[in-house]
């Protein structure tokens, strides 16, 4: 895993290398070299001025996805998403354990600010770095800290460079303010070492609570464990928080004796409300 990190910063001198216009199969060899030790290389596509190479981690099933331009003054973009991670029922990951993930990832990044969302239910940390020729943005799970979701971009941090990773950076620092003050219970929990990165001071607007900030949701290991022990033997391939006839549900499938199931877990209760056969 480290390894992606360890020679992230000689990608300038790889792409010095290169012709101005490179081939799919020059891009895949630089993509490998940030690729993770023990990564799977899946596939190389064109997209737009880029060539996208994928890239997995069996053990995790985590994808990474890295973006090499068609034109080498380009900037390399890498992004990283797990269909099995998501976020938390608990809010209290601690800023030690944040500093602490990012900086084993990037031991030479400055954090510049962190806070708490909450995604269709579900607590995550977004944590905003910048290191001297790149910088990144973090989800984590806001119970064990661990990294849900990597965006990072190889270009150096010029003023506004949080808006390059979110288009929506400013509106959440926003909200995640007014949850200093009660304004919002979705956004419980924020801080920002970095004073000088806050934005300007906006007029903020209470949010309106939606009723499913007050409820309790079963954690992910739970809802797949009430799949499973109904069904022993099933093999979960994928799940997410939904809101579907008035309430919240994980749903997702299975493998069961070669055939696919679709299933939906009561996210409160507990109970398994659907396993059908995937037509």
């Amino acid at each position: 895993m480290k390894k992606i990190f360890a020679v992230i910063l000689s990608i300038a001198v790889l792409f010095s290398l290169a012709a101005l216009a490179v081939d799919a199969r020059t891009a895949t060899e630089t993509a490998r070299s940030l690729a993770p030790e023990g990564s799977v290389y899946l596939y190389t596509e064109k997209d737009g001025k880029n060539y996208e190479i994928h890239f997995l981690i069996e053990a995790t099933n985590e994808e990474f996805e890295i973006s090499v331009p068609l034109d080498e003054s380009m900037p390399v973009k890498i992004e990283t998403e797990n269909d099995f991670a998501l976020g938390s029922t608990a809010n209290t990951v601690t800023e030690e354990r944040i500093r602490e993930v990012v900086l084993s990832e990037y031991p030479d990044a400055q954090i510049d600010s962190f806070f708490a969302v909450k995604e269709d239910g579900l607590f995550e940390i977004h944590v905003y770095f910048a290191c001297y020729d790149h910088f990144g943005r973090l989800k984590l799970n806001a119970e064990t800290g661990n990294v849900i979701e990597r965006k990072i971009l190889m270009k150096t941090p010029l003023a506004g460079w949080q808006a390059e990773l979110d288009d929506d950076y400013y509106k959440d620092v926003q909200k995640s303010e007014n949850a200093l003050s009660g304004a919002a219970d979705d956004w419980a929990w924020s801080a920002s070492p970095n004073e000088s990165a806050q934005p300007p001071k906006e007029d903020g607007k209470k949010n309106d609570n939606n009723a499913s900030d007050k409820v309790s949701f079963i954690s992910v290991s739970q809802a797949k464990s009430a799949v499973t022990s109904r069904h022993p033997g099933a093999k979960i391939t994928d799940i997410e928080l939904d809101f579907e006839g008035g309430k919240y549900v994980y749903e997702g499938e299975a493998y069961l004796n070669g055939r696919e199931y679709d299933f939906e877990v009561d996210a409160t209760t507990g109970s398994l409300i659907r396993w059908k056969i995937d037509d």
